[in-house]
C-alpha cells in the first residue's frame, strides 16, 4: 500500500490576521503561552518523525533526506532560491510550520497538558480551542526604521534550536554548524565552545541593522509602483546565464529590475546570522526566528500581488506549473505548483495592510480595488518611506532644493551567483570609504551540500544582481561643508563619482576575508540615475526614467583589496 502523504491545507478556520509580532505579543498573552508550549514540543519531538521541527526545518536544506515522498527526489535537498519559484516555495512551507504549531496545540488542549486557568475544564478547553484556531503565524518586519530584536526572540523556545549531540549526528555536513549543538546568532568565533553551545548576540544584530538603515528603503523601493516590471524580476536575483565570454551583461537592461524580493530577504539573513546559522541556506530554518523571518518575506510577497493584480509568472515558460516538492495538498501525493498558492486567502490567513471586506473600500454598493490598493500604498508609505527630515536630518532651505530631491541615483551590482564555488559573500558599496549599502549572496557550496538546483545553476554561471541606493549619502555629500560635490545634476555627480575614493566597492566573505578581484571576473557594477517625483510629499514616490550614468568597472579603480 502506498503510503499517505501529509497534507498542507493550513487552519482551516475564520480568515485572522498574521499579525506582527510585537503587536501579537502584546496583544495576546494567553496565546503566546499556548504558542510557546506547542513549540517547545514540536522542537523535542522525534529527528526521525517526519513532522517534528528538525525534519520540517530540514527541508529548507540539510540533512540530505527525502520528505514526504517515497523516492529522494533534488537529492533530499529542496532549494528553490535563485529561480523564479523562490516566493512562491515558501508559501506553502510557512503553512506546514504555521499547519504544525496549530495541531500540536489542539492535541495539548486535548490532552489536558495545556492548565487550566479558571477550574473549569469543560469552559476552559473551549477557549483555549478558541485561541488556537485563531492564532496565525506572526512575522518580524525588520523593515521598519531601526528594527529592534523582538525580546519573544530572546528567551526560551525562540532564542535557539539544541540538539542532544553535534548537528554531525544528524546529517548536518557543512562545517562549522557540523560541530554545533545549537543554533547561533551573529557569533564572534565559529570555532570555539561557545558556538558549539549556541550564542545569541541580539544586540549584534540590532546594530547591524542599525548600520543598515537602508533595508528601509530597500523595502520601499520594492513595493514602489512599477519599480519591478514584471513578477520574474520581483521574485528573484537570478538574471540568466553567463555561459560566454563576450564580457556583454546577460541581464535584460541594466537600468531597471535590479531590486528583487530575494534579495531583499537575503540581505536579511546576512544581518541577522553573519557567520551562524541564519547567514547559511542549508541551517538556516534551524534557528527559530527564520519562521517569522520568512513570514515577513510572505508578506512582502502578498502586499507586491495585491498592488500589481495582473502580475504573474511569464506566459512563455512553464515555470507556475512546476511542482513546489515536496509539498502536497493532499494525501494522495497532490505536489502543490505555483498557481495554486497564488491566492493565500484559501489557506485562511491575510495580512493587516490586506484586508479587502472592510468597508471603507467599499465604493456605490461594490468593492473598488483602486481604494484598496491607494489604501495599501498609504500604509506602505508610513511604513517604508523614508522622508526629507529622514534623509537629509539638516534642514534645507533655499534655490535648487527641489530639483536636487527629484533626482534618484543607484548602484547596480551583477556577478555570477556561484562565483566563489557558492559560498556566501557580501558586495559592499562605499561612498567616501563609508559603507553605505550591501548585497549579500546567500548561497551555499554545492560541492558540500548536494543540492542539484544549486549543481545546475553554477554550471550555467547563473548572474545574479542587486541595487544599493546611493542618494542620501550623496545628498549629505552635497550638503557638506568640506565635499567637493556642489550640484546635483547627473554629469556633476558622474563625474564627482568617477573621482578617485569617491565611489569604492568590496566583496568580502562570511568570515571577513576580503576576496581579490581576480577572484570574481564577473563582478560589474554600474551608476544609474532616475527621476523620482511625487504629487505631494504625503503621497507615495515614483521613480522613472532610468538612465545609466557610467559603468564604473573598468572606469574607477575601485576594488578595494585590504
Amino acid at each position: 500500500m502506498t503510503a499517505k502523504t501529509y497534507p498542507i491545507t493550513g487552519i482551516q478556520t475564520p480568515v485572522p490576521l498574521r499579525q506582527e509580532v510585537n503587536v501579537w505579543v502584546k496583544e495576546n498573552p494567553e496565546q503566546v503561552e499556548l504558542f510557546k508550549l506547542a513549540f517547545t514540543e514540536f522542537q523535542k519531538m522525534s529527528y526521525e518523525d517526519k513532522l517534528s521541527y528538525f525534519r520540517v526545518a530540514g527541508i529548507h536544506g540539510l540533512p540530505k533526506e527525502p520528505w514526504d515522498e517515497p523516492k529522494r527526489s533534488k537529492n533530499g535537498y529542496y532549494c528553490e532560491h535563485g529561480t523564479t519559484l523562490f516566493p512562491t516555495w515558501h508559501r506553502p512551507y510557512m503553512l506546514l510550520f504555521e499547519q504544525r504549531i496549530h495541531e500540536i496545540m489542539i492535541d495539548l488542549i486535548n490532552s489536558g497538558k495545556q492548565p487550566s486557568s479558571d477550574g473549569n475544564p469543560d469552559t476552559d478547553r473551549e477557549y483555549l480551542l478558541g485561541l488556537a484556531n485563531s492564532w496565525r503565524l506572526p512575522y518580524w518586519d525588520w523593515g521598519v526604521k531601526n528594527p529592534k530584536v523582538p525580546e519573544i526572540f530572546k528567551s526560551e523556545p525562540l532564542n535557539t534550536f539544541k540538539t542532544p549531540r553535534p548537528m554531525s549526528d544528524y546529517g548536518i555536513t557543512l562545517s562549522p554548524y557540523s560541530n554545533a549543538k545549537a543554533t547561533s546568532r551573529r557569533p564572534d568565533n565559529t570555532h570555539d565552545q561557545a558556538f558549539i553551545n549556541g550564542v545569541q548576540n541580539n544586540d549584534k544584530v540590532d546594530a547591524a541593522f542599525h548600520d543598515h538603515p537602508e533595508v528601509t528603503d530597500k523595502v520601499y523601493r520594492l513595493l514602489s509602483q512599477d519599480y519591478c516590471s514584471d513578477y520574474n524580476s520581483f521574485a528573484t536575483m537570478s538574471r540568466g546565464s553567463a555561459t560566454d565570454a563576450t564580457g556583454t551583461s546577460k541581464t535584460k537592461d541594466v537600468k531597471t529590475d535590479w531590486e528583487s524580493l530575494e534579495s531583499v530577504h537575503g540581505m536579511a539573513h546576512g544581518l541577522i546570522g553573519g557567520s551562524g546559522h541564519m547567514g547559511q541556506v542549508p541551517v538556516a530554518a534551524f534557528d527559530p526566528i527564520f519562521w517569522f523571518h520568512h513570514c515577513y518575506i510572505d508578506r512582502l510577497f502578498a502586499i507586491w500581488q495585491s498592488l500589481n493584480p495582473d502580475e504573474w509568472f511569464a506566459t512563455d515558460d512553464n515555470d507556475s506549473k512546476k511542482p513546489l516538492t515536496p509539498f502536497h495538498e493532499d494525501k494522495r501525493g497532490t505536489l502543490f505548483d505555483s498557481d495554486k498558492v497564488e491566492d493565500w486567502t484559501k489557506y485562511r490567513y491575510t495580512y493587516p495592510e490586506l484586508q479587502k471586506w472592510l468597508p471603507k473600500y467599499v465604493v456605490d454598493g461594490k468593492f473598488s480595488e483602486e481604494e484598496y490598493i491607494k489604501d495599501i500604498r498609504r500604509q506602505v508609505d508610513q511604513l517604508y518611506k523614508v522622508t526629507e527630515s529622514e534623509e537629509l536630518p539638516v534642514p534645507w532651505h533655499g534655490e535648487g532644493r527641489q530639483a536636487r530631491f527629484n533626482h534618484d541615483y543607484v548602484v547596480n551590482v551583477e556577478y555570477e551567483r556561484f562565483a566563489l564555488g557558492g559560498h556566501p559573500f557580501t558586495v559592499l558599496i562605499l561612498i567616501n570609504g563609508k559603507v553605505v549599502g550591501q548585497i549579500y549572496n546567500f548561497t551555499a557550496p554545492p560541492s558540500e551540500t548536494g543540492c542539484t538546483n544549486c549543481e545546475d545553476q553554477e554550471r550555467a554561471r547563473i548572474i545574479s544582481v542587486g541595487q544599493v541606493a546611493i542618494t542620501t549619502p550623496l545628498l549629505l555629500a552635497l550638503h557638506s561643508d568640506i565635499s567637493s560635490l556642489h550640484a546635483f545634476e547627473p554629469d556633476a555627480v558622474g563625474s564627482w563619482l568617477k573621482a578617485e575614493g569617491h565611489l569604492t566597492w568590496k566583496v568580502v566573505k562570511l568570515d571577513g576575508q576580503v576576496v581579490q578581484p581576480h577572484e570574481i571576473p564577473s563582478l560589474r557594477v554600474w551608476v544609474v540615475n532616475a527621476e523620482r517625483s511625487q504629487v505631494h510629499e504625503s503621497q507615495p514616490f515614483v521613480f522613472r526614467n532610468h538612465q545609466v550614468l557610467f559603468e564604473a568597472t573598468g572606469v574607477i579603480r575601485g576594488h578595494i583589496i585590504a
